[in-house]
This record gives C-alpha cells, structure tokens and sequence, in this order.
C-alpha cells in the first residue's frame, strides 16, 4: 500500500500531466482555426488547390468545439478543486472527475480528427 507522501506525489503528477494534455489540445484547435484563417486570407485563383467552402466552415465548428469541450473540462475541473472537501459536490466529483475529463479530452481530441478529416475531404484540384 503507497504511503501518504508517494500518493501525493502521484496526484501532483497527474494534475501537471492533464493540465499539459489540455494544454496540447486547446493548442492543437487554436493552431487549425489560425491555420485555417491564414488560409481563407491567403488564398486566390492561382493556387493549385482549394478547399470548399462548406467543408472549412464544418472543419471550424469542429475545432472550435474542440476547445469548448476543454474549457468545460477545465471548468469541471475548477469546480471540483474550489468544492467544499467532504460536500455531496466533492464526493460526487471525487467518482466522476477524471472520467468526465476524460470523455471531454477524447471527445475534443475527435473534433480535431474531425476538423482535419472534413479539410481532407473537401479538396478540390482546379480544371
């Protein structure tokens, strides 16, 4: 059984360790939406490629999504850590928290799988 010492240590971890995966994630989104903007901006009849239209505005909401399941992961998250310690809110936390963080990073994850697969798919090659 882990002393008291090793369990805080492995919690600090954890906590370093999901702050820099959302981190990542919100990046990941930001970065596509930047991307995809320079893109919008940049582009002109003699590029060799482009992107239809219906598909950069699926593949915006999908990274903008991305990053609103992030900060409601991370308001969960605020929430549970400014809770009153042995509350029906904490303990009910205390069950759910890492699952529903969880669900929220896999779940924003997708989105920017999904953005990107919807800028795929929407090429067009010019006549």
């Amino acid at each position: 059984m882990p002393n008291e010492t090793s369990e805080i240590s492995r919690l600090e971890r954890s906590d370093r360790l999901g702050l820099a995966a959302f981190r990542v994630l919100i990046t990941l989104n930001a970065g596509a939406i930047l991307a995809m903007l320079t893109y919008v901006g940049g582009a002109n009849n003699t590029s060799q490629l482009s992107i239809a239209t219906v598909e950069l505005i699926r593949a915006m909401w999908c990274f903008l999504g991305g990053i609103v399941s992030i900060l409601i992961a991370l308001l969960v998250s605020y929430a549970f850590t400014a809770s009153i310690p042995e509350s029906r809110f904490s303990d009910f936390f205390n069950k759910w928290i890492v699952l529903t963080n969880a669900v929220l990073g896999i779940a924003c994850l997708a989105l920017f799988g999904s953005g990107v697969a919807f800028l795929i798919l929407g090429i067009e090659k010019p006549l």
